[in-house]
């Protein structure tokens, strides 16, 4: 263990001391910010945070040492769940949902950018590790020193700053600049120290795919195999794609080879008088011919302002002005024809784009917006022969990102987070793509980077759902043994109401307060079923117990069943009222006249078993069932029917064995609905309820299989 403690006493004050001076340097830029505030209240969020930060400054960093101090300590017994440290100062805060969703959001990315920038040295460290605690496997998020657990240890220091969400976030985003500017170092100190020490001091890196696609890290000779298989799957895959596009370029030909010369596009837009002819010959336009005249279609204000990016984009419209408009700009001394190659282009363009607007997996106000990239990305299909080909191809790419992330996350055009950033990257592509191809670039990086936000902030959302539905359950399953446990108890008895409101309202809720935290091999649960046989006891006769042991039997008894009421919060005047209608039962009983009583001829009450009946269902119906509880992964996707409104299409986010309750939440990650096995049984058998499959293609995969499918219907 001296390695490790060495290793401790390198990474701990390393990040102690970068938190303070981080504080520091914070300061500065959070006075930079205000003055370049738009209004005053914008200075004064960042201001108050600056004096917020003076005030708050020692509970920070104590936080932050503590709960790095803490996971180390967790690490070293086996313990590898990220567990929050114990509160060192009670004016610790309590963020609301929202805040606390955000700052999960904020850390999330910073540990998310330093895991990827930092793979290999983490990737070693990991390994490392893991040789000093007897080879137990050491995971990212495991780590003592690695990023998850600093970015847990920074959650914890951020819930002592009191702060607007603006200059909280201002300040994640810089203490995440400078944690991600120095873990790499610290990453290698800690190798070289264990390398040093004799821990595996020839380990090599290498990274593979495993067979579901996400990033493994390994060292065998296997990796190499895999990886091979993964780029000749890819390889495979690019030769498919481009004998798909030749294919349909085939189709396109044959259509017109009996007529000569081709005088109009294949959806039958006249070329205005030009014509096509063989590729190469030097009477065809060249790229920037047709460049240019897009570049001038892309600006009309008819087409990009506005409400006009509401609007479909009328493909014909645009295909008929660039004729007219190659037509005036025609020399028929010199360039004054469409090559083969082009005619194709524009063709296949025009029938993607028309494609997009008849695609029903994509909202109508998403497919609109879209739909007003054809102009720019004809040009670029011309100016770059490998667009339509290449799968990689960042354009591409981002076309299909941009369509498959409308089509998860816009329900209607009220969306106000996806919307605007695909109205942004469309403008941005209008306003500024002329031929420079390298913009694809950046706007596919910067997308990207927006699409890790959604999904990570749904990952959260659907945790928290998870969380609050396994609670759910949970305190359902504890009320009902509460509830079965006093009802074997009073079963055979008359028993006044007062007494009976005790037991089955309050005490009930003790019970399953105490089964929730302590378990039923708890001796407080014991205690606490035991108070209900004492009440049971104390109502019924005297038994012979003197004044004196009367009296004090009855204070412990109280005392125990005001002190649980306390414990759930209960009402104190109800509680006194409960306890006073007790008291007087409790002094009867004692003067001969019990209250409790057994029945004539003792009813038999059949113990309630905390586990549901299970359910009769048919033979058809008993195949849907099994399919549900063996067959169904979490991740499904599932179609509910809802009468007079949409389909709404829900994700399975969790489901309990026990009472076989199915919870479903939609791409945001929020609940939507809570099923039981036979309600989805039912519905599945009535087609009301559906299991729908994933679409594991992308938009122009999709576009381009359709239009070669038409054109061979075309043909026969």
């Amino acid at each position: 263990m001296e390695l490790l403690a060495r290793c401790r006493d390198l990474a701990l004050p390393f990040y102690g001391n970068l938190l303070r001076s981080t504080q520091q340097t914070l300061r500065d830029r959070l006075f930079e910010q205000a003055e370049k505030g738009g209004s005053n209240a914008d200075q004064r969020v960042y201001f108050e945070a600056i004096q917020t930060l003076n005030d708050s400054a020692v509970a920070m960093q104590a936080a932050f040492d503590a709960q790095l101090e803490h996971s180390y300590r967790q690490f070293l017994i086996g313990r590898d769940d990220d567990e929050i440290a114990p509160p060192l100062y009670s004016s610790s805060l309590s963020l609301v949902g929202r805040e606390q969703l955000e700052d999960e959001l904020a850390v999330s990315m910073i540990v998310s950018r330093a895991n990827t920038q930092c793979a290999e040295s983490l990737w070693k460290l990991n390994r490392r590790l893991a040789v000093l605690r007897g080879g137990k496997k050491v995971a990212d998020d495991s780590n003592p020193f690695g990023p998850a657990k600093v970015g847990l240890a920074l959650r914890q220091a951020m819930s002592e700053l009191a702060v607007d969400q603006k200059a909280r976030i201002f300040i994640y985003k810089h203490v995440g600049k400078l944690l991600l500017a120095v873990f790499g170092k610290i990453f290698n100190s800690l190798n070289d120290t264990l390398s040093g020490g004799g821990v595996l001091p020839n380990l090599k890196f290498s990274l593979a795919k495993e067979a579901d696609g996400h990033d493994a890290y390994g060292d065998t000779e296997t990796d190499a195999a895999v990886a091979q298989q993964n780029q000749a799957a890819s390889a495979a895959q690019e030769a498919d794609q481009r004998r798909m596009v030749s294919s349909i370029i085939d189709q396109f030909r044959m259509h017109t080879a009996s007529s000569g010369p081709r005088r109009q596009t294949f959806s039958g837009i006249s070329y205005g008088g030009l014509r096509s002819g063989r590729d190469g010959a030097k009477e065809n336009f060249q790229p920037n011919d047709y460049a240019l005249v897009l570049s001038t279609l892309q600006q009309m204000s008819e087409f990009n302002v506005g409400q006009a990016l509401e609007q479909p984009m009328p493909i014909a419209q645009v295909e008929e002005l660039l004729f007219a408009e190659l037509g005036e700009r025609a020399d028929p001394q010199a360039r004054h024809q469409l090559a083969e190659q082009d005619a194709d282009t524009v063709d296949l363009v025009g029938m993607v784009f028309r494609y997009m607007l008849d695609d029903p997996k994509i909202p109508d106000i998403v497919k609109s917006l879209l739909s007003h990239l054809h102009t720019p990305y004809l040009k670029l299909a011309i100016l770059d022969k490998t667009f339509l080909e290449n799968q990689q191809h960042n354009a591409r790419v981002l076309i299909n990102r941009m369509a498959e992330t409308g089509a998860r996350w816009v329900v209607d055009e009220k969306e106000r987070v996806v919307l605007p950033k695909l109205k942004g990257v469309v403008e941005i592509i209008l306003r500024e793509f002329v031929d420079d191809i390298g913009l694809f670039d950046h706007l596919l990086e910067d997308f990207n980077r927006f699409r890790d936000g959604l999904e990570k902030r749904a990952e959260m959302v659907e945790k928290r759902n998870r969380s609050a539905q396994e609670g759910i359950e949970r305190l359902s399953t504890a009320k009902q043994r509460a509830a079965t446990e006093i009802e074997e108890r009073i079963k055979g008895f008359t028993i006044p109401e007062s007494i009976l409101q005790l037991l089955r309202k309050p005490w009930t809720d003790f019970l399953a307060f105490n089964y929730l935290r302590n378990g039923e091999n708890s001796l407080s649960w014991k205690a606490a079923l035991k108070v209900v046989d004492g009440v049971l006891w104390s109502v019924r006769d005297d038994g012979g117990r003197s004044r004196e042991e009367f009296q004090r039997y009855q204070q412990q008894l109280e005392q125990s069943i005001a002190e649980g009421l306390r414990t759930i919060g209960y009402d104190s005047e109800a509680g006194e009222e409960l306890l006073s209608a007790l008291r007087e039962g409790q002094e009867q009983a004692y003067q001969g006249h019990a209250i409790v009583k057994p029945v004539q001829q003792a009813v038999t009450v059949a113990k309630k078993s905390v586990l549901p009946t299970p359910p009769v269902f048919t033979a058809e119906e008993q195949i849907y069932a099994d399919m549900l509880r063996e067959k169904i992964s979490f991740g499904a996707l599932f179609e509910f029917d809802r009468p007079g409104q949409l389909s709404l299409q829900c994700k399975l986010a969790w489901f309990s064995r026990v009472s076989a309750h199915y919870m479903f939440v939609n791409q945001s990650g929020i609940k939507q609905l809570v099923e039981t096995l036979p309600n989805l049984v039912r519905g599945l058998c009535a087609g009301t309820v559906r299991i729908v499959e994933p679409e594991r293609r992308s938009f122009m995969e999709r576009a381009l299989t359709a239009i070669l499918s038409k054109l061979h219907i075309a043909t026969y």
